[in-house]
């Protein structure tokens, strides 16, 4: 059985999920269920299969439902809220700044819109990581963060893939899954500097994934990717995604008894 474990889970779920009108309208994006379990759920269960004891879920939209959907613990998770007044005038660099208390510690940041396999945990918290991002091959209709890499898989380039990709989908990338690890001592004197002054020059509508490309581009210091191409998980944008990850989940899954003793 998996031990508890040092850090604490950082959950983003404060958006409206507007691409998911009018469905979220009523229930937000994070507790929309895939076959049964809500976005949030999943989280937090693999969260706690993995041995993570402590959560800030960051809440706006509809936070209340979240919850009372959630509680304060779940699947041996403790559970804490942080809430964000002006979610619909910002972007998630605003909910990773209201955690900034919570940030000071060796972390897990989750988007919560993302349905996922526990095996990405596994893999992410190895014990031979100590900062990482998730990724996974890069396919020709994604949007969003997405990184280069070296031949040691060591990222070169965070970019940020526009709707239609354009030129930049041209380059060899790797699609960010929105789950990383982070250390302590990279969040105190690298992340959370860049980001309070991302905050602080009033750049609320930036994806946190910019200031994390700044940082990277400084070339101070090394993030590897870790390849989770043999699992799944949907990041849950619009009614296309939503209708894929029921498909995509439908499955038993499958692995799962064995993650740990992959990394033993």
């Amino acid at each position: 059985m998996t031990g508890i474990r040092n850090e604490r889970a950082i959950i983003l779920a404060a958006g409206k999920g507007e691409r998911l009108l009018p469905i979220t309208a009523q229930r937000p994006k994070p507790l929309l269920p895939v076959n049964g379990t809500p976005i949030l759920r999943n989280c937090v269960q693999m969260l706690g299969a993995c041995g993570i004891a402590k959560a800030t879920i960051v809440i706006g939209h509809l936070g209340s439902l979240v919850v009372a959907e959630l509680g304060t613990e779940l699947a041996g998770v403790e559970i804490e809220y942080v809430s964000v007044k002006d979610y619909d005038h910002a972007n998630n660099i605003v909910s990773l700044w209201a955690a900034r208390d919570r940030l000071c510690n060796d972390v897990v940041i989750v988007e919560g819109d993302v349905f996922f396999d526990r095996a990405i945990l596994d893999r992410i918290l190895a014990p031979d990581i100590v900062s990482a991002v998730a990724v996974d091959r890069m396919k020709p209709h994604m949007t969003g963060a997405a990184v280069s890499v070296d031949d040691q898989l060591r990222i070169q380039e965070l970019v940020i893939v526009p709707a239609g990709g354009g030129e930049i989908s041209q380059k060899q990338l790797w699609k960010t899954i929105n789950i990383h690890r982070f250390s302590r001592e990279f969040m105190e004197r690298k992340f959370l500097p860049e980001i309070e002054r991302t905050i602080r020059a009033g750049s609320t509508y930036e994806f946190y994934e910019c200031a994390l490309a700044r940082v990277i581009a400084g070339g101070e210091v090394v993030l590897p990717a870790v390849l989770c191409t043999e699992s799944r998980w949907m990041e849950i944008d619009d009614p296309i995604d939503y209708a894929a990850a029921q498909v995509i989940f439908l499955e038993k899954r499958s692995g799962e008894a064995t993650c740990e003793a992959d990394h033993a």
